[in-house]
């Protein structure tokens, strides 16, 4: 696997010292000429040609996005080597860019514990982004998207520290009536069939000065992995039970039971569901007013990881595994004129809902309080007559967010020798997170009712129907910012070296309300028993993030920039955090701070021989402070906490090549060289990696190759083929080494392997329709994108296999 990797990463090299996407820029590949089209992007907060602007961007536009096949994450993330997702499945992911990871929280505790994210996802101008679970946008008639790499600090503000990820959307035409529509089937080996449909509809309502702009989508991706039928029984060295060392639980009767009612083939089901409204009214010359609504569904069945002791793509769950991931944004603009000054005022408000039942049962294996709950009293000491009981758990999250966001911003002429941007920034958001662990036997130990919220902490919903439910998360998040930013552009020598200035003031304040309470045995049940947030004070930080770039044309088509810019995202609050300190000397921290990043940039974006090949990349340094990292001490606290842990360094080099030196042909290229390392881990953090490991879900080589050739066919038509190919290196899942209940080192730094996949599609194209044949990952490659043993048991995160299919388009 490794001398592939060698190869795919040298036919890289020889095209391209870089990384990047795919037709990266947009670039549709004509008979008639070799020109390279560029993208109209607004990652400067301008509408200005990629080319043109002085940061690592990448932008995949409509044209691209089709040709490319890309309608969810999972997809887009093959193009952009140098972006990375970690997670249990679609909705269930944390965006990383340029090596920013140390590892993701558990979905199962993400909402109460997990920290926020240090990528931004946008939706237009909407901020989306929330703890542990990006927004899977469905990709269905988007203008573009648009990946900005490294600290955006100055214009994007907090958790755009690593960089973001913007979602442009497709706006109404006042002037022409267009519609189309969209439809796929596919096959996956071993799996279910999927289907896909979409269609939009852009209609003048009065032209020149009232449209509306409708889409709607309906996808069904089958599944691949299978819930294989199988028993299980509480292990005797499960550690609730006290021996020394010995096996005990080996002298108590322990039911044996099954799966038969859950156990199902290709139970990984997906449905992305949505649709969306905008309606644009031009006032007059100088003023505009968008609106904008969109709903998405997003439901799951099953896991998308399988279990490696287990055969290809097989698991073993013994409760339902689903998701319902409902999200409503919507949206307002004003744009306008005031003599030389462009105005515009934007907002938008995100309601979200992820509702997820997961099968807990594997925490009977090594769950410390497992035999506490699923036993009789006396139990975990062997006392004769006292038994253990149905060994099956599981967990029910309700997370809800919101958000409500508004910007205003101000500009002058771009044309101009000095010209400047600045606004205001105004965002709040909630997360509102519900855990009920429930663990099936404890009705029968002891445990004669659900436990409930305490009694008197601020409660989400007091309302536990489930009397297997023994341990809640009730927790309110809360986060407030207040931003005043502004860059100011001087052009030294006009058309030749440009300063540019910017800083962003932020005012930030997070909260925290309810707590974590624990089921007691009857009759004492009914007493509050667990740990309360209630008390924390909100937390508020001020500061300010600077922004300098130096940008030179020397040539017309060249352009070479240096960049020093910052980056940061809020701290937090821990559920467990005392001021008391635990028989072992370590006190959990009641909070946790802001961490940043300072990024040194050389950066170069070139076009060659009339425009035919375009070169574009970036070398960096970044240092990373007091970063966030999830811990684990079961010794010192059985609640997950987090903590500002260590420092670390990361070095890279990325960009991009794009090649159409004949007609109808295109080649790009992609490269990145990420190394990263831990340059500092705070004294008495034992399950770290030690100084100078490896920053995990972050190969440090991956590479991807790709070439598009149209001809001419028959009656006008066209035929085109495509193929692409993409490599990655073996990266780490976790910097965390992992401790077990008595606080030892276990192993959890896996290493996920080395791999490579490729695709492939024809088709032919005539007048306004589109008929395309298509195979994804036709190497059949089982890629490990992500390990974890957040329920004791250790699944790797895969791709979809194989799979062959076909899409039919067509547009009016």
């Amino acid at each position: 696997m490794k001398s592939h990797l060698m190869v795919s990463t040298a036919a890289a090299v020889l095209v391209s010292m870089g990384a990047g996407a795919a037709f990266a820029a947009d670039t549709p590949a004509a008979t008639a000429g070799t020109t390279i089209d560029d993208v109209v992007i607004t990652a400067s907060r301008r509408s200005e040609k990629m080319q043109n602007v002085p940061i690592a961007v990448k932008a995949l536009g409509s044209e691209a996005l089709e040709k490319l096949g890309i309608d969810n994450f999972e997809k887009l993330l093959q193009q952009l080597p140098d972006v990375h997702a970690a997670g249990r499945g679609p909705g269930q992911n944390v965006v990383y860019i340029r090596g920013l990871a140390t590892d993701t929280a558990s979905i199962l505790i993400g909402g109460a514990a997990g920290t926020i994210p240090n990528v931004a996802i946008y939706v237009d101008d909407v901020a989306v982004s929330m703890p542990s679970r990006n927004l899977d946008v469905y990709a269905a008639d988007l203008e573009r998207i648009e990946v900005l790499k490294g600290p955006q600090g100055t214009l994007f503000g907090a958790s755009a520290m690593g960089g973001a990820v913007r979602y442009i959307t497709a706006k109404p035409d006042l002037r022409e009536f267009h519609a189309g529509m969209r439809m796929g089937y596919a096959q996956t080996k071993a799996g279910s069939d999927s289907f896909s449909a979409q269609g939009f509809v852009n209609i003048p309502v009065i032209k020149d000065k009232l449209a509306v702009r409708a889409v709607v989508y309906n996808d069904n991706k089958g599944g691949y992995i299978d819930n294989v039928p199988g028993t299980y029984q509480m292990p005797a060295y499960s550690p609730g039970f006290k021996s020394n060392g010995g096996l005990l639980g080996a002298n108590v009767p322990r039911p044996i039971v099954d799966n038969a009612l859950v156990a199902k083939k290709d139970f990984n089901t997906t449905k992305y569901q949505g649709v969306r409204l905008a309606i644009k009214f031009e006032i007059n010359d100088n003023w505009s007013v968008e609106v904008q609504d969109a709903a998405q569904t997003l439901q799951t069945e099953g896991v998308f990881d399988y279990d490696p002791s287990l055969k290809d793509l097989q698991a073993k769950r013994f409760n339902p595994d689903n998701l319902q991931d409902r999200a409503n944004i919507a949206s307002w603009t004003v744009n306008g004129r005031f003599g030389q000054l462009d105005l515009l005022y934007t907002g938008g408000y995100l309601e979200r809902r992820a509702v997820q039942n997961t099968d807990y049962t594997a925490y009977s294996a090594s769950g410390g309080y497992a035999v506490y709950y699923n036993c009789d009293s006396g139990a975990a000491t062997a006392t004769p007559g006292k038994v253990c009981h149905n060994p099956k758990n599981h967990v029910h999250n309700d997370v809800r967010s919101t958000r409500f966001t508004e910007e205003f911003r101000i500009s002058t002429p771009s044309e101009r020798r000095l010209r400047a941007i600045g606004g205001a920034y105004y965002d709040q958001d909630y997360v509102y997170d519900q855990d009920h662990f429930a663990y099936e036997g404890s009705v029968d130990s002891g445990f004669g009712s659900a436990n409930q919220p305490l009694s008197y902490v601020t409660a989400i919903n007091r309302n536990v129907t489930d009397p297997a439910v023994q341990f809640i998360n009730d927790i309110t998040r809360s986060d407030r910012q207040y931003a005043i930013f502004g860059e100011v552009a001087y052009d030294i020598i006009p058309e030749k070296l440009t300063l540019t200035v910017g800083a962003r003031y932020y005012d930030q304040q997070v909260g925290i309300k309810g707590g974590a309470s624990y089921g007691l045995r009857a009759p004492y049940q009914s007493l509050d028993y667990g740990t309360s947030v209630n008390d924390k004070a909100p937390s508020t930080e001020k500061g300010v993030i600077p922004k300098v770039n130096l940008t030179y044309k020397p040539a017309p088509g060249i352009m070479v920039y240096g960049t020093y810019s910052e980056g940061f995202r809020p701290g937090g609050f821990n559920r467990g955090g005392t001021n008391v300190y635990s028989q072992t000397g370590f006190r959990v921290p009641i909070s946790y701070g802001t961490d940043t990043v300072k990024n040194y940039e050389l950066g170069w974006k070139t076009q060659w021989f009339e425009n035919t090949l375009q070169v574009n990349g970036a070398a960096y340094l970044i240092d990373w402070t007091d970063i966030q990292a999830q811990i684990y001490r079961p010794v010192d606290s059985f609640l997950t906490f987090v903590q500002n842990a260590a420092d670390a360094r990361i070095k890279g080099v990325e960009g991009s090549v794009v090649w159409r030196g004949i007609p109808g042909l295109t080649v790009s290229s992609a490269f990145t060289y990420t190394h990263s390392e831990l340059v500092r881990v705070n004294k008495g953090i034992l399950n770290l990696r030690p100084i100078g490991s490896q920053l995990a879900l972050t190969p440090e080589l991956q590479g991807n190759l790709s070439a598009r050739y149209e001809h001419d066919f028959v009656e006008g038509s066209k035929i085109y083929g495509q193929v692409g190919a993409m490599a990655a290196g073996r990266m780490l899942s976790s910097i965390a080494a992992g401790v077990n209940f008595n606080g030892e080192r276990g192993r959890g730094d896996y290493h996920l392997k080395a791999f490579q996949t490729v695709d492939a599609a024809i088709g032919v194209n005539k007048d306004n329709w589109n008929v395309e044949l298509y195979g994804d990952n036709l190497s059949d490659t089982r890629a490990q994108l992500f390990a974890n043993a957040s329920d004791r048991t250790l699944r790797i995160t895969t791709n979809r296999p194989m799979t062959v299919g076909a899409r039919v388009s067509v547009k009016y």
